[in-house]
């Protein structure tokens, strides 16, 4: 039997089998030879791995691991299933406000606020439960201290990068009720939250994040999505949002951003301001219109920033025209709250001053309008909309110094050269054709310097610029050298203007009245 065993023993080949399981040894020599090199091989990349995973750190494990993307798994309800399998989903919900009070007491911390890992595993599990569905009111006084805490430590720990944008993400979404009260009674941490957002434009290290937060406040300021009954209303938004810092910060932004910036930033501006006439009051007390005309002509702001304006065309990248109707719509919206003064706070048109900076960069933006309008339709719109601008500007606020910031002096000087029919502009002569837009454009004119004739300074501008014999020659023309080149509805359209200003400036100027025969007119 012993025998018989050994001969099947050696009859057969043997394979040896070692503890790591990658190696078989056999009688044949040759695929032992395989068999080893093969075990050889596996063992230094074995030992390879070994090493790497020596050398790895936390953040390095970390950045393995990474977190997945939010991805909500949505299960109908249905009667296939059993009802016990939802209330087993419902029961291993976790509490979301439970898990913001465990990332407070992380990051309030200054010991635990570096342990990315735990504070990374707490906010997937928040984001997690939270999916689609937006932020609680109750929740939120948690929620702006974990979103500022993301922004202002994201560039020194990356792994907060998808949780932050996550929620910046979140922010576009409208604050949801467990209780129609909790909208009043939570009215000041809503308000915090603008004031977080704010915040957030300033500190936020990308373009994107930043570009987030103006959707999140477009979203929630305007009425874009469908109402949700659960979700609060529009209205307790717009008042948290005119009691917050929002408003202020917007500005501060406006008069630091760069070229690049200056028209989301301004974007924001014209946002908040055709919202409510309080929250324009607000921006305006923060010499929001000082910022936006002192930008109004892009090479001179850039060029000579602060400076009289010369008498030549700037050269330069100017604005597109997208960015110029913005400027215009903005101007407008703001002006509107002054005009329509709605629970005008005592004393605020007194408190709007200018500087020579603000009204240079009106003036020198409405003579390069006048100079693009011989070229351009829309340069044409634009040069109107400024002169209505001026005045709104004349009536409204009367303590701005119109002479010396030499738009008095630009505005008569052109209201005598489009009824001569041409006028010198940047050393060019520029013909003004008898068109309904140059029409508009003499009428605003003739109403600007009636407002303007109550200033003593003007009066001299007005004789030195012989305006009282323009006017006689609209209200009269039927003397020798006049010619009448507007038809007849276009003509006693723009008389009954000329005659308004007669009546004012007559007082005011009456030897030249004389002098150019206004009574035998």
């Amino acid at each position: 039997v012993v025998v018989l065993f050994f001969k099947a023993l050696f009859s057969k080949k043997t394979q040896l089998v070692q503890l790591s399981g990658l190696a078989t040894v056999s009688n044949d020599s040759e695929r032992y030879v395989v068999r080893r090199e093969e075990l050889i091989r596996r063992m230094e990349q074995n030992k390879t791995e070994v090493q790497y995973l020596n050398k790895l750190k936390v953040e390095d494990v970390w950045k393995e691991f990474n977190c997945p993307k939010y991805v909500t798994h949505l299960c109908p309800r249905t009667d296939k299933l059993p009802k016990e399998i939802f209330e087993f989903d419902e029961r291993l919900k976790l509490d979301t406000n439970c898990i913001l009070q465990k990332l407070d007491e992380l990051i309030s911390d200054p010991i635990t606020s570096n342990s990315v890992i735990r504070i990374c595993k707490l906010l997937y599990d928040y984001l997690s439960e939270v999916g689609d569905n937006g932020y609680k009111v109750k929740d939120l006084s948690l929620v702006i201290k974990v979103l500022k805490f993301l922004a202002e430590n994201v560039n020194r720990v990356k792994e907060y990068e998808l949780h932050l944008d996550r929620m910046l993400e979140l922010c576009n979404i409208p604050l949801l009720l467990e209780k129609s009260s909790e909208s009043l009674i939570h009215e000041d941490v809503i308000e915090q939250y603008f004031t977080l957002l704010g915040h957030l434009l300033v500190i936020l290290p990308t373009k994107e994040q930043a570009l987030k937060i103006h959707k999140a406040l477009h979203s929630l300021l305007l009425k874009t999505q469908k109402e949700d009954i659960s979700a609060i209303q529009l209205k307790h938004y717009r008042k948290a949002m005119e009691k917050s810092k929002l408003p202020l910060i917007v500005v501060e932004l406006l008069q630091a951003s760069t070229t690049k910036t200056y028209p989301k930033t301004l974007e924001l501006v014209f946002l908040l301001s055709s919202i409510s006439y309080k929250c324009c009051h607000r921006m305006l007390e923060a010499n929001v219109l000082n910022v936006i005309l002192i930008r109004m002509d892009l090479p001179y702001a850039i060029q000579l920033h602060c400076t009289r304006p010369p008498d030549l065309m700037l050269n330069g990248i100017e604005y597109s025209d997208e960015t110029t109707l913005l400027i215009m719509n903005t101007l407008w919206s703001l002006m509107k709250s002054i005009i329509f003064p709605n629970n005008m706070p005592t004393n605020f048109k007194e408190n709007l001053t200018s500087t020579h900076c603000v009204l240079w960069g009106l003036c020198y933006a409405f003579k390069r309008q006048i100079y693009y309008s011989q070229y351009r339709k829309f340069n044409t719109k634009i040069r109107n909309e400024i002169a209505m601008i001026i005045l709104s500007i004349s009536i409204t606020l009367p303590s701005w110094n119109l002479v010396s910031g030499g738009i008095a002096d630009t505005v008569i000087k052109y209201l005598v050269g489009i009824e001569s029919g041409s006028v010198r502009i940047f050393a060019e002569i520029i013909k003004f054709g008898r068109t309904i837009d140059n029409l508009h454009f003499e009428k605003i004119l003739l109403l600007i310097v009636t407002h303007l004739a109550e200033v003593d300074a003007c009066i001299f501008l007005m004789i030195k610029w012989k305006l009282m014999q323009t006017i006689l020659q609209i209200v009269n023309p039927n003397i020798e050298e006049t010619k009448v080149t507007w038809n007849a509805s276009q003509f006693w359209d723009l008389w009954m203007y000329a005659i308004n200003a007669l009546s004012i400036l007559a007082p005011k100027m009456p030897q030249q009245f004389v002098e150019y025969h206004g009574g035998i007119r």
